[in-house]
């Protein structure tokens, strides 16, 4: 699936209050900036991931030409994404974290057609050194978790997660 880009406002209403396609039932909004270097980076990984899965509507809206929406959904920074189901905001995601952004569209989004193995050897890929953790980085949810996270942090070792209490399947 590609990212469509917003033209009006109109067309963006459309399509996050489309309720009869129950498959592409998530939209997801990445609300950007040209100027923004950050933003336009994971403008790339966000077309990437949205590639990956044809069960999930993905958007962008440049955040300084539709200054009534960024102001309607609060979007003080962009990058921010925000996470549809029929026109309401499920979730939302704000600045530029690539492993949080993949985390969170793992979460609400989750592969189709993909076997477990698959999904393993695409998730072990992220970065060089993965943490399958409870919770993130920053609120880690157990005990190892957090060891862990104080061990990367002081060798300083540069690492992507995956919050395994978001896909019971992992």
């Amino acid at each position: 699936m590609s990212v469509t880009s917003i033209e009006s406002i109109e067309q963006f209403e459309r399509i996050i209050n489309y309720k009869n396609n129950e498959e592409k039932a998530i939209v997801i909004a990445n609300f950007w900036a040209t100027w923004s270097e950050p933003s336009v980076q994971l403008s790339q990984l966000f077309a990437q991931l949205a590639s990956q899965r044809s069960n999930a509507t993905f958007i962008q809206i440049q955040a300084d030409l539709f200054e009534e929406l960024s102001e309607r959904f609060n979007i003080s920074a962009v990058p921010t994404y925000l996470f549809f189901k029929v026109g309401r905001v499920e979730d939302r995601l704000e600045g530029a974290n690539p492993t949080a952004l993949s985390n969170k569209i793992n979460l609400h989004v989750p592969f189709q057609g993909e076997d477990l193995n698959t999904r393993l050897t695409k998730l072990v890929n992220i970065a060089p050194v993965v943490l399958f953790m409870k919770g993130s980085p920053e609120r880690p949810q157990c005990g190892f978790s957090s060891k862990m996270i104080d061990l990367l942090n002081k060798n300083k070792i540069k690492f992507g997660h995956f919050n395994i209490l978001g896909d019971q399947e992992v």
